[in-house]
């Protein structure tokens, strides 16, 4: 588990887009989307064919690599948690960028009427990718219950007693 922790706290404090440093993944957010995908285990791979500690799959991995030139292998704990958190500050900038022009801050209402953030929907595309929450129809976030559990486990996650 330490060795977990330290993957995710390393790919949490990695900023990948040179031209906005200041967006990373908060610690807290990388280590509840991990808790909630694999309860920290880097060795699973799922049904759905998401693989180890951050679940990715293996479109999304080849997609990643290939959009910010990195060679990380999916199967190996620092590639995995590098490419979810990549994968993370991609969905920040692209939900930034389309619905709050330009602005990174996860606290960000983007929909008021439904008290939807910039959180919110960062969470609900990691798990069920961005297409099925960004719809012709506006933001929709069809995994809502995914998504407080995220937020739970932001507040009080098992795994800070862990490792």
């Amino acid at each position: 588990m330490a060795d977990v922790r330290l993957a995710l706290d390393t790919a949490a404090g990695t900023a990948f887009w040179p031209s906005q440093p200041g967006i990373t993944v908060p610690r807290d957010l990388m280590h509840a989307i991990a808790w909630q995908e694999s309860g920290w285990q880097s060795t699973i791979v799922a049904c759905d064919l998401g693989i180890g500690t951050m679940q990715v799959m293996p479109d999304t991995a080849t997609w990643l690599n290939i959009r910010f030139v990195d060679t990380y292998d999916v199967k190996t704990l620092t590639g995995n948690t590098m490419l979810g958190a990549e994968y993370i500050e991609w969905l920040v900038k692209y939900f930034g960028d389309v619905y709050a022009e330009s602005q990174y801050d996860l606290d960000i209402v983007l929909d008021s009427e439904r008290d939807i953030t910039l959180l919110d929907v960062v969470i609900s595309a990691y798990n069920v990718g961005f297409g099925a929450v960004d719809t012709s129809a506006g933001l929709k976030i069809p995994n809502q219950r995914y998504v407080d559990n995220v937020r739970a486990l932001m507040l009080q996650c098992p795994c800070d007693t862990v490792g």
